[in-house]
């Protein structure tokens, strides 16, 4: 078991805790992502992607998770949570632009991620926007908490996250099966 690493507020610094984490060991490790700032705090985006009743690959919606220290650079550990809606309000590096190419980019990512390792049916994909504004995706998530969800209080968004694979597993239920 590693320890855990501090929080540090820059790259250099989260090299150097790094290094000591993983000493001589091999990892894939992502490059830095200088994460955008909402209220001097750091955030993420994060796209759910589903598939419908027909059976195609569709946005279902998304939230954004705010870091409460402004140091921390694991978005997955929130202090709070803001609806896509809310976060395009914000004086932030997020637009509508962004937003469209995030929601391409996730249903890419999940038509890629399937091809290569068989049927799926929904996931999440979280993307941070760095200081020019440009997406880059943290990581890609097949458990997508849905709980997260609730605490957006968007109730369209709740029972679209919750609805879909039901609609979802009743196209599978009506397809002809291949044999």
């Amino acid at each position: 078991m590693y320890p855990q690493p501090n929080n540090t507020p820059n790259e250099q610094d989260s090299v150097k805790e790094v290094n000591a984490l993983i000493g001589n060991e091999r990892f894939l490790v992502q490059q830095f992502i200088p994460l955008d700032l909402i209220d001097q705090k750091k955030y993420d985006i994060r796209i759910y992607v589903q598939k419908d009743h027909q059976g195609q690959w569709t946005v279902s919606g998304g939230f954004s998770r705010v870091v409460g220290s402004a140091d921390s650079y694991i978005t997955n550990q929130a202090t709070e949570i803001k609806s896509i809606h809310d976060m395009l309000k914000e004086n932030n590096m997020l637009s509508t632009n962004q937003l469209d190419k995030m929601e391409k980019i996730s249903i890419q990512a999940a038509q890629a991620i399937e091809y290569k390792l068989g049927h799926l049916g929904e996931m999440a994909v979280d993307f941070g926007l760095d200081h020019q504004g440009n997406p880059w995706i943290i990581e890609v998530n097949g458990r997508t908490q849905k709980k997260f969800v609730k605490r957006v209080n968007d109730s369209e968004l709740t029972r679209t996250i919750y609805l879909k694979p039901i609609e979802y597993a009743r196209f599978l239920a009506r397809s002809p099966r291949k044999k």
